[in-house]
Parts: C-alpha cells; sequence; structure tokens
C-alpha cells in the first residue's frame, strides 16, 4: 500500500494511472473502488483543489477511455466516476480544508444522506425502479419469486424496497473507506501516527450521536423504504463512532490487536453492530475514553 502512495504522488499522470485502473477493475471486484477513492483523496489533500485539476481531467479521460476498451460503455465511466469520485472528492476537500476527521465523516454522510433525497426527487418512489430492476434480471427474478412461498414473503418487493437504503449504505462506506485509507497513506507520508490518533479521539459529539440514534430506531422499525434508507447511513455511522472508543479504549489500555481484529470479525454479526452503535452512544454521554 504504502508503496502505491509514493507512486501516485509523483504527479498527476501516475495518480490518474491508478485512479482510472481501479475504478475499471471495480466492476469485477467492488472494493477496488476503495483503492480509487483513497488515490484521489491522498492526491486532493496533497496538492489542493486547484493542483488537482489536471490529475482530475486526465483520470476522467482515462476512466472513459478503459470503460470503452474494456465494456464498450464509455457512459458507464461517466456514471461511475460521478458516483464514487465525487462524494470522496467533496469529503477529502472538508478534511483539507477543516484538519477535521470529524467533519470529513459527517461530510461522507451527507452524500449518502444527498444519494436518499436525489433518488426520492427522481424516481418518486425508487422501490418502482428497483423492482423493475431486479426483475430485469431473470435468474434473480426468478429465485426471489420461487422463495416466496417458502416463507410467505415477497422477497422481489422487500428487495426493492430495501435497495434505496443499501445503496445509501454503501455510498457511505465506500465514501468513508476510501477517504480514510487516502488520510491513512498521507500520515504514513508526512505525519506517521497522525491518522490513528485522529481515529482514536473520533468524536461526533453528543448532538449527531444522538440524534442518529433516533433516527435509526424510527427509521429500522417504520414500514416505509424512506425511512429505512436515511438510517442505514447512520446505523454505519454509530458503528464508524463505536470502532473508534474501541480502539481508544484498546491504546489506552495497550491490549493486544487481536483484541480490535476480534471485534472486526464480530461484526459479521448483526447483534454486535447493535452493540457497538450503543457504545457509540454510550461514550457520547459519559466519555468513556476519558475515564480509561
Amino acid at each position: 500500500m504504502g508503496a502505491i502512495a509514493n507512486f501516485v504522488v509523483r504527479g498527476p499522470g501516475q495518480a490518474a494511472l491508478v485512479a482510472a485502473t481501479t475504478l475499471t477493475m471495480s466492476v469485477a471486484l467492488p472494493p477496488v473502488v476503495w483503492l480509487s477513492n483513497a488515490v484521489l483523496a491522498l492526491y486532493l489533500m496533497r496538492f489542493g483543489w486547484k493542483g488537482s485539476v489536471p490529475m482530475l481531467l486526465v483520470s476522467t479521460l482515462g476512466a472513459l477511455a478503459l470503460f470503452w476498451a474494456v465494456f464498450g460503455l464509455p457512459t458507464l465511466g461517466i456514471v461511475s466516476g460521478l458516483i464514487f469520485w465525487l462524494p470522496v472528492l467533496i469529503s477529502a476537500l472538508v478534511l483539507r480544508v477543516t484538519v477535521s476527521l470529524e467533519l470529513a465523516t459527517l461530510s461522507c454522510l451527507a452524500s449518502a444522506l444527498a444519494a436518499v433525497l436525489v433518488s426520492y426527487a427522481l424516481l418518486g418512489d425508487p422501490a418502482v425502479y428497483w423492482r423493475d430492476f431486479l426483475g430485469s434480471n431473470a435468474q434473480l427474478s426468478e429465485l426471489l419469486v420461487q422463495s416466496a412461498p417458502l416463507n410467505g414473503v415477497d422477497l422481489l418487493g422487500l428487495f426493492a424496497k430495501l435497495a434505496t437504503g443499501l445503496m445509501a449504505g454503501g455510498v457511505f462506506l465506500n465514501t468513508l473507506l476510501g477517504l480514510y485509507l487516502g488520510r491513512h497513506w498521507q500520515a504514513q507520508q508526512f505525519q506517521p501516527g497522525g491518522f490513528k490518533e485522529a481515529f482514536c479521539g473520533l468524536k461526533l459529539g453528543l448532538a449527531v450521536n444522538t440524534a442518529s440514534a433516533i433516527v435509526c430506531a424510527l427509521g429500522l422499525f417504520s414500514e416505509t423504504g424512506f425511512g429505512f434508507a436515511l438510517a442505514m447511513p447512520l446505523v454505519f455511522l454509530l458503528t464508524v463512532q463505536g470502532l473508534a472508543v474501541v480502539h481508544g479504549i484498546a491504546a489506552a489500555r495497550q491490549w493486544p490487536k487481536m483484541v480490535v481484529v476480534s471485534v472486526y470479525l464480530a461484526l459479521l454479526v448483526p447483534h454486535v453492530v447493535v452493540l457497538i452503535c450503543v457504545l457509540a452512544i454510550v461514550d457520547a454521554w459519559f466519555d468513556l475514553r476519558a475515564r480509561v
């Protein structure tokens, strides 16, 4: 990873090459988009907005050429750039200007919520669009329809209702992970340990955590797709805050790294995610990290 970061900051051509290539590869391997976002975040934080314009232009042209050559769909490169690159560029700019990981994290949330609002503004009821989209995949549609008699649930309709929320959660995670990885690379080059210190001390504030918890509770238990769509990125936001508490306490107590790794592995269990979110809320009220 360090070699990629060193290569990226050598110039706009190098950064554009990595960004466009990884964005194209992400169609087959979705997590690779985090590398693409991290490249843009690192370059913008290092050289500023004006200094990043040449790199962004070359990256866009490179993405168009690669999507055209590989998939025959240059417009897919434009759509992918808007969906994945624009949010992380905004968050990286916020981090560069404010030097606040908290505000940059909240800007990732703002992009996710904006995606929800735009979806409802353009599509009316996005569930109708997602139902048609899922139904266009014959194998997936047949599987969902065949599963319905077994559990008595319209799985196609359920997936369609939840799809916007899952998309919003994806926007938040892709933006956040790209931003954090880029910030980690920057810290390795110019401020060793700086990102770890900032993340261990991440505090989104009592008002943000409390409001997020209320919206999550109302949204997850509501029967509307809109409530779920608003709740999903907030669940991830509270999870990130809870993990920051875990990292902060582990660093203060000098716990073995396997303790933190075990927490991340346990996130595969939904109940653990709930506990991490509760930990974030408790820390907001009682400042657990200060107490240890």
